[in-house]
C-alpha cells in the first residue's frame, strides 16, 4: 500500500496550465499537493524506521522508500516494543489514508488548451466524459476528441521523458504509461536521446501506440 501511494503521487488540478515561452503547447498541470502528501508519508515512515533501528539487529537491505517500507513491514513485531509505537503508527496511518484519498479521488475536468477566440485569454475545460469542452471565459466550444488530437499533433515534435509523456497523454485522454515507453526503448522499438532520464520524441511514441491499436483491432 505504501509503494502504491508512492508511485502514484502525480495528480492533475482543475486550474489552467501554462505555455512555455515561444510555444503554444500547454504544459502539464501538476497538483503539487500530491508531493506535499508524499513528504508527510516519507517523514512518518522515516521516523518509525529510525526508532526501529534501536530495537532491531537488522537494517533495510535497500535505502529506498520501497526498501524501508518492506523492512518496516517485516519487522513490525519489533516496532511494538517501542514506547513511541502508537504515535508513529497513528502518523503513518494518517499519512497513508491522506495519500490514498488524494490519488483515488474522482477525476477532475480535462484541460484542452487556450481558447482560439482572439483576445479571449480563456481556456477550454471539459468534464471527464463530455463530448465538448467549454471556454471558461467566452463560452466558446470545441469537440473534445478533435481538440485532443490537435494538441497531440502540435506536441509530436517535443522530446519528453517517459514520465512527462505519461502525464501529457493522460491529461489528453490517451494515457501511455511510462513503463510502456521504457519497455519499447529496451526492445529497440522507438529511438531515444540518451540521458538520465532518457527522452523520447512524442510522435514516435504515438506512432507506436497507433500501430499497436491497429494490430489489436
Amino acid at each position: 500500500m505504501l509503494r502504491e501511494a508512492g508511485t502514484r503521487q502525480t495528480a492533475f488540478t482543475d486550474g489552467a496550465g501554462t505555455r512555455t515561452r515561444g510555444g503554444d503547447v500547454p504544459s502539464v498541470r501538476v497538483d503539487y499537493r500530491s508531493a506535499s502528501r508524499m513528504r508527510v508519508l516519507e517523514t512518518a515512515l522515516a521516523g518509525l524506521a529510525r526508532d526501529m533501528t534501536r530495537v532491531t539487529s537488522t537494517v533495510p537491505s535497500s535505502w529506498t522508500w520501497g526498501g524501508i517500507a518492506r523492512w518496516v513491514d517485516a519487522n513490525m513485531a519489533s516496532a511494538r516494543l517501542l514506547e513511541s509505537a502508537p504515535a508513529h503508527l497513528a502518523a503513518l496511518r494518517a499519512a497513508v489514508l491522506a495519500a490514498e484519498a488524494h490519488v483515488d479521488r474522482p477525476p477532475t475536468r480535462r484541460y484542452l488548451g487556450p481558447c482560439d477566440t482572439g483576445g479571449c485569454g480563456g481556456e477550454y475545460l471539459a468534464a471527464p466524459d463530455a463530448v465538448e469542452a467549454v471556454c471558461q471565459v467566452c463560452g466558446g466550444r470545441v469537440v473534445v476528441s478533435a481538440r485532443r488530437d490537435e494538441l497531440l499533433d502540435r506536441a509530436r515534435e517535443m522530446w519528453l521523458t517517459a514520465v512527462d509523456i505519461e502525464r501529457l497523454t493522460a491529461e489528453l485522454g490517451e494515457r501511455v504509461p511510462d513503463s510502456t515507453v521504457d519497455s519499447w526503448r529496451r526492445r529497440g522499438q522507438i529511438p531515444f536521446l540518451a540521458g538520465d532520464p532518457a527522452r523520447y520524441l512524442l510522435g514516435d511514441v504515438l506512432g507506436r501506440l497507433e500501430a499497436r491499436k491497429r494490430r489489436a483491432s
